[in-house]
């Protein structure tokens, strides 16, 4: 579960700040590093070196990731006080764009980089589909 994740990095002596939802808003929280690491591969894959623009296939720009912390969010509507870690209720961990609080981790960019919303995975850098790969998120040091 992502709040699984969330205790992870508080337990490592990080605070989660707050996360972006909207046009203006910009994801608050301690800098995290996060990768990709393929079973045989020795390299670390960057999810800027993992993304590209479909049309263009260059890379997505670079993405520093925030550790925000989710919201809690209503499980009923007709129940607004059942509150739970909101990312545990959608199943996100990081949301590259302010589109939703309820996730673990948000990269900086805004609704600004709104052009590089067509995402798509770059099949150079990545093993096949199905392959098992391990996300990474590195804290920083105390």
């Amino acid at each position: 579960n992502p709040s699984e994740v969330h205790k992870g990095l508080v337990d490592l002596g990080l605070k989660p700040g707050k996360a972006a939802k909207g046009e203006n808003a910009k994801a608050e929280g301690p800098e995290v590093k996060v990768w990709l690491e393929v079973p045989g591969m020795e390299k670390k894959i960057s999810l800027d070196k993992a993304l590209m623009d479909p049309k263009s296939k260059k890379p997505a720009p670079k993405m520093t990731f925030r550790f925000t912390g989710s919201v809690m969010s209503a499980t009923d509507p007709n129940k607004p006080d059942d509150k739970k870690y909101g990312a545990d209720l959608t199943g996100t961990l990081i949301a590259l764009f302010p589109v939703t609080d309820e996730c673990v981790l948000q990269t900086d960019w805004t609704m600004k980089e709104e052009k590089y919303l067509k995402l798509d995975v770059n099949p150079d850098v990545l093993p096949k589909e199905g392959s098992p790969i391990k996300i990474v998120i590195e804290a920083p040091k105390p």
